[in-house]
């Protein structure tokens, strides 16, 4: 269970030791220290034009800080690789594990110190780029570049503040940032903007204040921690071979936890004070609002902020679409005064009865200290308190839909209240059970944090930031499992009758075996689906989507997929004797099971299709002629080895599997308020410690398998590669690291397609033309060289994933996002750096015909399903 291998840590000759370990990072004296965050990375262009244009500019005006930005960019980049990334390396080694103890006053003050000018370092950089922007505005917009400097001030305390922990917001919320306030009546206009610009004053004050006390954190804990001297108990000696596992002194151990949990709630008593204020202080002033707003649009400030900063308030079962549908209804005149009237009065009473109970919940939410970091939940009476005024909102909400059908004429309907998950997912290891999250009714998504302690009685937090480029996959930690064997699809069917030039008359023939093929495939698939698994009951599992049932089923799968394909080709050669003699269906064979042998699998350097990539490089006559026999070469070399690469894969998922299934594993079930829950219990004792290590030894096998994978692929592109012309090398590489890392060239805001969008316009003059084709020509350049270093710059980290060092594997995985991430950043900018000089060159009539880059969508946490 890949679960059971997120609690590993590189001390597994103590398993179950470490899981209560990490499990309990709670309740550490330690504050969050994921590396990208340590220091804030630079603002995007189009961030900084945003806050210029919400600080009252023009699109023209805000458009004059580009010039500027884009010095302050490549300005923020030498300090990062000059300064951060200095500091990030010397402390790569500071993992030890929370067993080790923290490190000494001096030496976490001497961490602190050097946080701090870099931070104040961050801070002179963005202050610079304000000022810079002020010296392009006119005296009577001075007070706009002020704005940005304070708005730059949130952003960057917000980020550090994040990385210390405590579940804060991911970034500055601000009430200023409601869209609709420039629609409100001019009269209401007047009251409210006074009220914003104290409120976004004071903010930044909060904010900085939270910054500074965030910072001192770990000092503190330090200082606490000498002076009374907590030290962690004396682990006993790793057992011999086939001895028992050594006996924990688990008095001392439990003693040891709640002195550190009593430690880090003094220590942590003014940054969590602060933060609480910065929270509170959203609250004071929506009250303030809503109190010169009219109903309607204090209403929507209040749904737009509990939308955005408290997403269990904003489920379903509420009356809000009737009152929306009713409103429709009265605007098209569909229904009368009367039964209006009645929905007035039910929205009037519906608010004055719910907000009390949704300021109740946004109150002790706010207080949570911890909110956010669900794997280290805390259990306790104010968790309680929270899901008993949920209840009661559930209740209301149900009420008012009940009148709301009822005034609309709408027959009575049983509701449901919506579910809401508070506790349940737990794992009890030697007897003590950490709440991991519920799973309610089928499935409950929650946000994830991970956290590890470092030397210094830090916590490194592994977040939905770290999980986005796929890396805890890579590290065996999880999500990377979807080997899934599938028949092939109709759009396969039909590039694979392309590839074999079909003719008119086979075509029909070949279609007919494809259908039996497809009937053949959807069979076998149905019959190995998770659904039909009669067993499932029988056995104690728990289900993670239908990859955990179907574990143990990829090898028999496989094989009936690999039949029925064999088949299937065989009977192509039949009625497609051309390509049967010609050698291209034998090919098409070795491809398609190459194919099958990675279905599933995320891209990668051990999975990419060197003749796959050679057939999409297009290669020049004579590449083509130089290079066929040693693609046709590897092409019957590596077929097999893809194929047995997955054979064994499906091997170790069943040992998998197996083992899992050998865990104590326990399903309860309770009730909460007549609502059904489910929660799942794990137990991590005794001999499940050796089960442990078997897995970590399974996990290796799995590495090296793909580890060599790549470096044959990697060589062998090489060789083909070397020799072809230069120009067809560089084709043919480029092809191939589009399929193995697609993620890469992913922009989601590329260029491309408006460069395009240019070259189609007939209005261009032949100068136009020839200078945007230039601008095409070295943007695609610059984006193969950026997917170079894609690709280049994060593999030294990689190469330490998984190679059993204390805590380098995290510190490796961090390492690698941090680079992805700054590449990520550079490719954006890259991207509105060319569409505004391809802009500058068309001039606004064309400009505005070509459009712009997609809006960058608000990026969600990210969600751990537990269920279907």
């Amino acid at each position: 269970m890949r679960i059971l291998r997120s609690l590993r840590s590189v001390q597994s000759r103590l398993a179950s030791f470490t899981a209560v370990a990490v499990l309990s990072i709670g309740c550490m004296s330690s504050s969050a220290n994921a590396q990208q965050r340590e220091v804030p990375p630079p603002v995007p262009s189009t961030e900084v034009i945003s806050l210029l244009e919400r600080a009252g500019l023009s699109n023209a005006d805000a458009a004059l800080a580009v010039a500027a930005h884009e010095v302050y960019f490549e300005r923020y980049r030498d300090f990062e690789r000059a300064e951060v990334d200095r500091w990030l390396r010397s402390r790569e080694g500071s993992f030890a594990g929370m067993l080790q103890g923290g490190g000494s006053a001096a030496e976490v003050e001497k961490d602190v110190t050097t946080r701090r000018r870099l931070i104040a370092s961050a801070k002179q950089l963005d202050d610079q780029l304000a000022s810079e922007i002020a010296a392009k505005l006119p005296a009577e917009k001075q007070q706009v570049a002020d704005a940005l400097r304070d708005a730059l001030a949130r952003r960057r305390a917000s980020i550090v503040v994040r990385a210390f922990g405590g579940g804060f917001e991911s970034r500055p919320f601000s009430l200023a940032d409601f869209p609709d306030f420039a629609t409100i009546a001019p009269e209401a206009r007047a009251q409210v903007q006074p009220i914003l610009a104290v409120y976004e004053q004071e903010l930044t004050r909060l904010w900085d204040r939270a910054l500074v006390l965030a910072i001192d954190r770990p000092l503190r804990i330090a200082e606490l921690r000498a002076n009374r001297g907590i030290a962690a108990p004396v682990m006993p000696a790793p057992a011999a071979e086939g001895e028992a596992a050594p006996a924990l002194d688990q008095a001392a151990f439990e003693q040891y936890w709640r002195s550190l949990q009593d430690l880090r709630r003094e220590a942590s008593a003014d940054a969590d004070a602060a933060r609480r204020k910065v929270k509170d202080f959203h609250r004071l002033t929506l009250a303030q609002l809503e109190a010169v707003l009219d109903a309607n649009a204090a209403r929507n400030v209040r749904r737009w902020m509990i939308r955005e900063k408290y997403p269990l308030l904003h489920e379903k079962g509420t009356p809000e679409p009737l009152f929306a549908e009713a409103a429709e209804l009265h605007d098209a005149d569909k229904l009368d005064d009367a039964a209006w009237g009645s929905v007035e009065a039910e929205r009037a009473a519906y608010d004055a009865e719910v907000h009390p109970i949704v300021d109740e919940v946004m109150k002790l939410s706010d207080a949570d200290s911890n909110s956010g970091m669900i794997m280290f939940f805390e259990a306790g009476q104010q968790q309680s308190d929270k899901q008993a005024i949920l209840e009661r909102k559930s209740l209301v909400d149900a009420r008012s839909v009940e009148r709301m059908r009822a005034i609309l004429g709408k027959p009575a309907d049983e509701v449901t209240p919506p579910q809401v998950a508070q506790g349940g997912m737990s794992f009890t290891i030697d007897g003590g059970t950490i709440d991991l999250g519920e799973a309610l009714g089928e499935a409950v998504t929650a946000s994830v944090m991970i956290g590890f302690g470092d030397r210094n009685g830090e916590m490194i937090i592994v977040s939905g930031d770290e999980f986005s480029g796929g890396s805890f996959a890579s590290m065996g930690y999880g999500g990377g499992d979807r080997r899934i064997a599938k028949a092939m699809s109709r759009a396969d069917a039909d590039a694979l009758a392309k590839r074999l030039s079909i003719s008119e008359a086979e075509r029909v023939a070949f279609d007919a075996v494809f259908e039996d093929y497809a009937l053949n495939g959807k069979n076998i698939e149905a019959s190995f689906s998770p659904k039909s698994d009669d067993s499932a009951e029988d056995s104690p599992q728990v289900m993670f989507g239908a990859m955990r049932a179907m574990q143990g089923k990829l090898a028999e799968l496989r094989g009936a997929i690999e039949a029925a394909d064999a088949s299937f080709f065989a009977d192509l050669g039949v009625v497609c004797p051309t390509a049967m003699e010609s050698g291209a269906l034998a090919a098409a064979e070795q491809a398609r099971a190459r194919a099958l042998a990675t279905s599933g699998e995320a891209p990668s350097a051990a999975t990419a299709d060197i003749a796959e990539a050679f057939i999409a490089a297009e290669v020049s006559a004579e590449g083509r002629a130089s290079a066929l026999e040693s693609v046709t070469a590897w092409e019957q070399e590596a077929s097999p080895q893809f194929t047995s690469r997955a054979h064994e894969l499906d091997a170790i998922a069943r040992q998998q599997m197996q083992l899992e299934n050998e865990m104590q594993i326990e399903m309860t079930h309770s009730t909460s308020a007549g609502v059904a829950s489910q929660s799942t219990t794990m137990t991590v004792t005794g001999d499940n410690e050796k089960i442990l290590e078997k897995m970590l030894t399974l996990e290796a096998r799995q590495a090296a398998l793909s580890v060599k994978a790549e470096k044959s692929n990697l060589a062998a592109l090489g060789n083909i590669c070397a020799a072809l012309p230069e120009v067809d090398g560089t084709k043919l590489r480029r092809a191939w690291q589009r399929l193995a890392y697609p993620r890469v060239y992913d922009a989601g805001s590329s260029a491309e397609g408006i460069f395009v969008k240019a070259l189609a316009l007939r209005e261009l003059s032949a100068e136009q033309r020839a200078a945007i084709e230039v601008m095409k020509s070295e943007y695609n350049e610059a984006v193969e060289a950026l997917a170079g270093e894609f690709i280049a710059r994060p593999a030294p980290a990689r190469a330490n994933l998984g190679d059993g060092s204390e805590g380098l594997n995290i510190v490796a995985m961090q390492t690698a996002e941090r680079e992805r991430k700054r590449l990520t950043a550079d490719r954006e900018e890259l991207n509105q750096s060319a569409v505004r000089r391809l802009k500058e060159t068309l001039g606004a009539e064309l400009g505005a015909k070509v459009g712009d880059l997609p809006v960058k969508k608000k990026r969600s946490p990210m969600q751990f399903q537990i269920g279907g």
